[in-house]
């Protein structure tokens, strides 16, 4: 009798084969708005761009660099300074390709700048996943909120997605940057991370519960979340909740009251009130804004 292949994934015992975390957070084409000319930014995640026209001047501690038309600049990751020119446009990507504790796979020690015309297929591939997303807007909505219209379209994103990190990943290398192994991790910590992010947004977590299944302590629990992502377990979900109510009001035309209710809070005034003391804005300042512009000081 012939055996059934053996199929390989990730199981509780072996969570570490499913740990690259990737998220297309935003892309888009146009010129960078006056409000956002001189900015000190620091996003969750990697960004990359390309400058169409002007320059940009990025500062860090780590050193500066300018970038100019026809050349793709990659910051890095932190804190920075930015300061475009009045006429800069950018082919701009935001997104995740990180380790769970969210250290960046590809993390430069200062900004990186690079000739488009020394790898042509990223800018290609690039433009293909705008025109993609511009297409299916409804992909940019989260498919727990907005399963039957957004399932289809998601999914087409999110091969388009995967196919522009290979690119990107490409290009990386060709230009010198090698990826960050992944620190070795306790499985049992994995396992907790995994079965957190299965929480809908109006779940309470039975943190003793999730600790006897993962066969910790609620204090080794508590203090393995906080050496690996500087949060407790209750912070990580609720740093979570606040990466999807921001990429909704971002990306999609959901009320803000419905977005409310169907991520656990009991009232648009509760949901304003624990919005605004993260991002010194209501969801509907946050909003206005505009994709990727407004800035989170508890989202990174």
């Amino acid at each position: 009798m012939k055996k059934s292949p053996r199929i390989r994934g990730a199981t509780p015992e072996h969570p570490e084969q499913t740990l690259l975390d990737t998220k297309l957070n935003w892309i888009y084409e146009r010129r960078v708005a006056p409000q956002y000319r001189h900015q000190s930014s620091h996003y969750p995640g990697q960004s990359m761009f390309l400058m169409r026209s002007g320059t940009v001047r990025i500062r860090t501690k780590t050193g500066d660099v300018t970038g100019h038309p026809g050349q793709w600049v990659l910051p890095t990751t932190g804190p920075r300074q930015q300061d475009f020119s009045d006429n800069a446009k950018i082919l701009s990507i935001h997104y995740r390709m990180q380790w769970p504790e969210g250290n960046a796979l590809f993390k430069p020690e200062t900004a990186e700048v690079f000739e488009a015309d020394r790898i042509p297929e990223l800018e290609r591939e690039t433009l293909r996943l705008l025109r993609q997303v511009d297409r299916q807007e409804a992909a940019m909505a989260p498919i727990r909120t907005q399963p039957s219209q957004a399932l289809v379209p998601h999914l087409r994103v999110q091969l388009g997605f995967a196919r522009w990190l290979t690119v990107c990943a490409k290009a990386l290398f060709k230009v010198g940057l090698s990826p960050i192994p992944l620190q070795q991790e306790d499985p049992r910590l994995l396992q907790a991370q995994s079965i957190l992010d299965q929480y809908s947004f109006d779940q309470r977590p039975d943190l003793e519960q999730l600790a006897r299944e993962v066969r910790l302590s609620v204090s080794q629990l508590n203090r393995m979340f906080v050496q690996r992502f500087r949060v407790t377990p209750r912070q990580y979900l609720d740093r979570r909740r606040m990466e999807t109510v921001a990429y909704l009001l971002h990306h999609s035309n959901t009320p803000v009251k419905q977005i409310a209710y169907q991520h656990g809070f009991k009232s648009p005034a509760h949901f304003t009130r624990w919005f605004r003391a993260k991002t010194n804005l209501s969801p509907s300042e946050y909003r206005t804004r505009g994709q990727g512009n407004a800035s989170s000081k508890n989202m990174a």
